[in-house]
């Protein structure tokens, strides 16, 4: 939970009474460590082999597509030359 908080005149952080329902107008705002710790980067290696995988996948499915269009390219040309 993100906590508004402003700075008094000792230096020490206060929370705001009452907590704004947006955050985006505090000056300072406190997060939690679970907030900081979600990252879309933080994957077990299971998910990050799926990851990997999907991604060779999509290499390969375009790599077939350029060969593909090379070969039609290709009849398409020797077809016109004659």
């Amino acid at each position: 939970m993100m906590l508004c908080v402003a700075v008094d005149e000792s230096g020490v952080l206060v929370a705001v009474d009452p907590q704004p329902v947006e955050v985006t107008g505090c000056s300072l705002v406190v997060q939690s460590a679970a907030e900081l710790s979600v990252s879309p980067f933080a994957l077990t290696p299971e998910q990050g082999s799926e990851v990997a995988g999907s991604i060779l996948a999509l290499w390969a499915l375009a790599y077939v597509f350029r060969l593909l269009i090379r070969t039609l390219k290709t009849v398409d040309e020797k077809e016109s030359e004659s």
